[in-house]
């Protein structure tokens, strides 16, 4: 998973380096994530997620990924405003909503907490504290739990991901759409669960996936190509 996707400068969180850092989120904004045009998703977020945007499977490294699509090509980031603000009305999927935490390797078994250092929210002076006395405080706290229930269901997702590639349920995909100006976006490397080979798994697969909650995320992932039309257009609007 590319974890520092949009980090510019990540370190490890320290109660003693950061002892006197402080948190401003009273104005949540976004623009870090300006220039990307897709992001991670674990499989909980797709049915939120299938609302707003394509869902599909890419690579990321070794691994095979379900991602939201934000953009074409070099569009950037479609859903944010001109002030860095996320289009309210949509869903911010969680890789977003943890920055500026992520869990990152480190030297032992357990992952380490970090922080990007570059971040305009962090200050000495406004913002609500990250520890006090070396304790963490309830905005750290939280942002830990955040981190720790993202990280589980992304390790679920990567079993649930195992299962589509074990059934040879996954396709790739190219696809060419056009804007009302008919200019061309060419779409490679994607792939997409294979309606057809779904339909013919067996009683048993299907009753497993289904007894998960995980066909509920198969039938979110189909319905959300659509909205790769409304992506077109808000990219021509823009």
């Amino acid at each position: 998973m590319p974890e520092m996707l949009f980090y510019e400068k990540p370190v490890p969180l320290s109660n003693i380096t950061h002892a006197d850092w402080k948190l401003d989120r009273s104005e949540l904004r976004y623009e870090f994530a300006d220039k990307i045009n897709s992001v991670v998703l674990a499989g909980i977020e797709f049915v939120e997620a299938s609302k707003d945007y394509p869902i599909v499977f890419a690579k990321a490294g070794e691994e095979d990924v379900p991602v939201a699509l934000l953009g074409l090509r070099a569009t950037g980031n479609l859903y944010l405003n001109e002030n860095g603000t996320w289009l309210s009305d949509h869903y911010v999927p969680a890789f977003v909503r943890r920055y500026p935490f992520v869990l990152a390797d480190g030297p032992g078994p357990e992952p380490v907490v970090c922080i990007d250092e570059a971040y305009t929210g962090f200050s000495q002076t406004s913002g609500e504290p990250l520890f006090e006395n070396g304790e963490t405080q309830p905005i750290l706290t939280k942002a830990m739990e955040f981190l720790g229930e993202f990280q589980r269901q992304f390790d679920r997702t990567k079993r649930f991901v195992s299962v589509l590639k074990s059934n040879d349920l996954m396709t790739e995909v190219s696809a060419t759409v056009k804007d009302e100006n008919a200019a061309e976006t060419h779409l490679k490397g994607l792939m997409v669960v294979d309606e057809k080979k779904l339909l013919a798994l067996s009683d048993e697969v299907v009753l497993s996936l289904f007894r998960s909650g995980e066909l509920s995320w198969i039938y979110a992932h189909l319905m959300s190509i659509s909205n790769l039309k409304r992506l077109t257009h808000r990219a021509s609007a823009q």
